[in-house]
């Protein structure tokens, strides 16, 4: 019997299928329901941020997702399966926000052990903050570490000799530095 002290997950699978077979509108009825995923996770205290995003797992098998979202409605509804594939979905989800956050600790910290062998502690702070920030520029990075531009410059370009990050070494002002390795794990 599901009622409030139900699973979040199930509620939430429950959820999106009715979303998605009263939503009135063609255009942008996916992208409103799986954001409603999101939101329905926090409201239900499952996560405390906007980091379940399941709808990649479901877009890989769209064709599957259409076929179970559709098998719910009508006379005999097949909740089921489609609460099954919900949470598998999840489950492949979850393997991969886990894997990518032990790929960003790991590239974290094996910066720091490379900068603890040539470096200053500064440099540790301006290395861990690319990955608050993976694109910036020396006046960003110098306002929110509340350091000298000098400093944060030399730094940078420390991390870019070092080949920890990147940037345009064809510009001499504005120049944007980059964490690739933090990026090439998020996308």
């Amino acid at each position: 019997m599901l009622d409030e002290t139900s699973d979040p997950l199930i509620k939430t699978a429950i959820m999106h299928a009715q979303f998605e077979s009263i939503h009135p509108y063609l255009d942008g009825n996916g992208r409103m329901g799986r954001i409603l995923i999101i939101l329905n996770m926090m409201a239900e205290s499952a996560v405390t941020s906007p980091i379940f995003f399941v709808s990649g797992e479901l877009e890989r098998e769209r064709l599957r997702y259409y076929n179970l979202l559709n098998s719910v409605r009508g006379e005999n509804p097949d909740w089921y399966k489609w609460i099954h594939f919900f949470l598998e979905a999840c489950r492949r989800m979850t393997i991969n926000v886990k894997d990518k956050f032990e790929k960003v600790d790991l590239l974290a910290r094996e910066g720091i052990q490379n900068l603890n062998s040539t470096s200053g502690s500064m440099i540790n702070n301006v290395w861990l903050y690319t990955f608050n920030r993976p694109n910036i520029t020396v006046s960003q990075a110098a306002i929110d570490l509340n350091i000298s531009e000098n400093t944060t410059r030399t730094h940078l370009n420390k991390l870019v000799s070092l080949e920890m990050i990147d940037t345009d070494s064809s510009r001499t002002r504005n120049k944007v530095y980059v964490n690739y390795d933090l990026l090439q794990i998020l996308r």
